[in-house]
């Protein structure tokens, strides 16, 4: 819990009437109403809640000030001898002097929101006893309200700077450069935690290296950063990495869900082209030892695997499918080789060469021909290297593999696919961006000279391309602000490395059976008679 307490302190010169701030002040529920700007979110029926601590303001306060100027003045001007030695001495004090100093105390609305109503007002009676107990930083307290009525309940005061011993006001010295004004926050904040209140100190901005370089970054970005805003950037920064924290577990989860899904069809397709389909990867363990692993359905669900792990495993998976699918093709052929072989001389020869019948192979085939079928010879040279049959063979094998290209195709399993979409949309948001941001500087030129933009064709324009970039989410989550050119450049640059560097893909396979098919056909001119090249 952020248990925040601050002290804010603002010089009112002496020509500024603050009858109308000391109302404010000490507001009633018929007057209220009037002293919520819009921001403050005053809630009227609180207002009774109000409490005044300190009030010395009478109704002609700033008659008061006036003639306690004035009587300073007059004091002033007894000093002089009517010497050049006591002429800065006697000067009347300036007419912007400051006499008066308003104080917000501050605390955080974690901390005061946590206590009772009578733990609040304990609270704010010892901070307005640390205050008065240092007229010297404070100066002399002329009105304390604390205001239980805005969002957060905190406490106003008023406090004079003259100093009648002197002469002077002493507001310079009271609220100082910005070092001063940061250590009056820590010591002001100790002095409450010495009365027994857990509080801390706010943000330091002043003589803090790592403050002051980020505040320099989030000016880089763009951002409005000063006493005001950076509390409330920092606040939205870190909620926003909770956030995104967050979503990187969800999406870590989800991703696994993902590779489970995607690796699984694979499997399920995989087993519908081979019956007992399995291979083996290599995994490297946590102390660099590589162990060789089976894979089986399971594998990516058990090991915890991405997506991109997946996707290699896949592409292992690919591989021996291809292998596995060939070394079964081949055999199919054989097997359809034999089967004609017999169909051919069923009723011609295998009456007188039974041992045929028994052939298991063409190596078989083959030696039951050299047995005893001379003018054969040439055919079974042919059934042996299964030119015309198996090549036949070999395009069903290519169908099976361009099937199952299709199937990658139809499951998403080529990640370039979703890069590629990224990539277009990025290209599309980088041409509105351009020209949003083209527009949008002729807008604010335009304003700056003459007070107005006039070219309503254009500022049409300016809305349709904001309109899509925010629909299609191209906005800085802690501005609202549409994205810039060059950071959709910068990641449209990222997502194309990221597709160049994948290597799954079928460019090898199709190439693969497309050498394949011109080889059978080579051949198959050869055994006519031409060897040269194709045509």
């Amino acid at each position: 819990m952020a248990q925040y307490l601050s002290i804010n302190r603002q010089k009112i010169k002496a020509s500024k009437p603050v009858n109308a701030l000391v109302k404010e002040y000490t507001r009633d529920e018929q007057s209220a109403e009037k002293y919520d700007d819009g921001h403050r979110n005053i809630d009227v029926e609180k207002t009774k809640e109000n409490i005044v601590l300190i009030d010395r303001i009478s109704a002609n306060f700033d008659k008061e000030r006036a003639e306690k100027i004035n009587e300073i003045n007059r004091l002033r001007a007894e000093r002089s001898d009517g010497t050049q030695k006591t002429r800065a001495i006697s000067r009347k004090l300036r007419a912007d002097t400051v006499d008066l100093l308003m104080n917000v105390v501050q605390p955080s609305a974690e901390f005061i929101n946590s206590l009772s109503r009578q733990e609040q007002n304990a609270f704010f009676e010892d901070v307005l006893g640390v205050l008065s107990a240092d007229k010297e930083t404070y100066g002399e307290i002329l009105l304390a309200v604390v205001h239980y009525d805005e969002t957060t309940p905190h406490m106003q005061i008023l406090t004079s700077t003259l100093d009648f011993q002197k002469l002077t006001s002493r507001a310079s010295e009271m609220v100082g450069n910005k070092t001063k004004m940061s250590e009056t926050q820590t010591v002001f904040v100790q002095a409450v935690k010495e009365k027994g209140w857990k509080v801390e100190r706010g943000l330091k901005r002043v003589d803090n290296p790592e403050y002051r370089n980020w505040r320099d970054e989030k000016r880089k970005q763009g951002l409005e950063v000063n006493r005001h805003t950076d509390s409330l950037i920092m606040a939205a920064e870190k909620k926003s990495q909770n956030i995104i924290s967050a979503a990187h577990n969800n999406a870590g989860k989800l991703e696994l869900i993902q590779a489970d899904k995607i690796y699984r069809q694979f499997w399920e397709n995989a087993k519908c082209k081979v019956r007992d389909f399995s291979f083996k990867f290599q995994q490297k363990t946590s102390s660099g030892e590589v162990i060789s692993r089976t894979a089986d359905e399971n594998t990516v669900k058990d090991l915890k695997f991405g997506l991109s792990s997946a996707m290699t495993l896949i592409n292992i998976g690919w591989n021996a499918l291809q292998e596995q699918v060939t070394r079964q093709l081949e055999r199919l052929a054989e097997l359809k080789i034999i089967t004609k072989i017999r169909e051919k001389f069923n009723s011609e020869v295998l009456k007188e060469y039974t041992d045929l019948s028994n052939a298991r192979n063409l190596d078989e085939v083959a030696f039951c021909f050299e047995k005893g079928i001379n003018t054969l010879k040439n055919e079974t040279s042919a059934l042996k290297t299964k030119l015309e049959v198996f090549s036949n063979e070999v395009n069903e094998f290519e169908d099976v593999k361009l099937d199952f290209v299709e199937f990658l195709e139809d499951f998403g399993l080529d990640p370039n696919s979703g890069l590629n979409k990224d990539i277009e949309s990025l290209e599309i948001a980088l041409g509105y961006s351009k020209s949003y941001t083209k527009l949008k500087a002729e807008k604010d030129a335009c304003i700056e000279a003459f007070g107005f933009w006039f070219d309503t064709e254009k500022q049409d324009e300016l809305d349709s391309d904001e309109n899509l970039m925010r629909k299609f989410g191209f906005v800085y989550n802690d501005t609202n602000e549409i994205w810039k050119p060059e950071h959709i450049e910068e990641v449209l640059q990222e997502t194309r490395e990221e597709r160049d560097s994948r290597n799954f893909d079928t460019t090898n396979i199709r190439q693969a059976i497309q050498d394949l098919r011109e080889e059978k056909a080579h051949e198959k001119r050869a055994t006519r008679g031409y060897s040269g090249p194709s045509l």
